[in-house]
């Protein structure tokens, strides 16, 4: 399967569980992953959700997550696949650390998905 097959099924797993203002940019030969995504989630329970969701979908098409940091915080998780970063934030975290601002450099394919 390929990477933006992939990309794809993440996207799904995020829409699965309503996960807001989902972006995928493409990082670029200078990064240590090929594709970083940022999502936001309304509340606590649904960054749980969103989670379990990805696991569910990284195990049906056997990917590996390497590590989920930030768990029991509920305001940034970052879940490790590997080949993409899945960033996902309270509303709040997710302005002020603005990722979408320092990737802005990056290609967003989130629409070419």
């Amino acid at each position: 399967m390929d990477d933006k097959t992939k990309l794809k099924g993440i996207i799904k797993a995020l829409d699965a569980v309503n996960a807001k203002d989902i972006k995928v940019y493409e990082m670029g030969a200078s990064h240590i992953f090929d594709y970083g995504v940022v999502a936001s989630a309304i509340a606590s329970r649904q960054m749980d959700g969103l989670v379990s969701k990805i696991s569910e979908y990284a195990s049906e098409y056997e990917l590996d997550i390497r590590g989920v940091e930030g768990r029991g915080g509920n305001v940034w998780l970052l879940i490790d696949l590997g080949f993409a970063i899945v960033n996902l934030f309270s509303f709040e975290e997710r302005s002020r650390y603005d990722l979408d601002k320092v990737w802005a450099h990056c290609d967003e394919i989130s629409q070419k998905l």
